[in-house]
């Protein structure tokens, strides 16, 4: 739900956090809100929390270069 814009930069960007054994991510287009939590189960840290902001530009980057499914889409 990212969407990059020079007018509103803070829609660029997708709200991460990292704490208690959970990743939360938040992110909107000014029009929806997606909330994503991965359990700690599902991964591993030495990390004990961290957060931030993480440009668009930079998640379409690594959704490039990270393994997986052929057809991945742009935020």
């Amino acid at each position: 739900a990212a969407h990059y814009s020079d007018i509103r930069p803070e829609i660029s960007g997708v709200d991460f956090s990292l704490d208690a054994g959970r990743m939360f991510f938040a992110a909107t287009d000014s029009f929806r809100l997606v909330e994503k939590i991965i359990d700690g189960k599902e991964f591993e840290t030495d990390t004990q929390a961290t957060n931030g902001i993480i440009p668009v530009k930079t998640i379409n980057d690594l959704l490039r270069i990270l393994p997986g499914d052929s057809e991945k889409t742009e935020l």
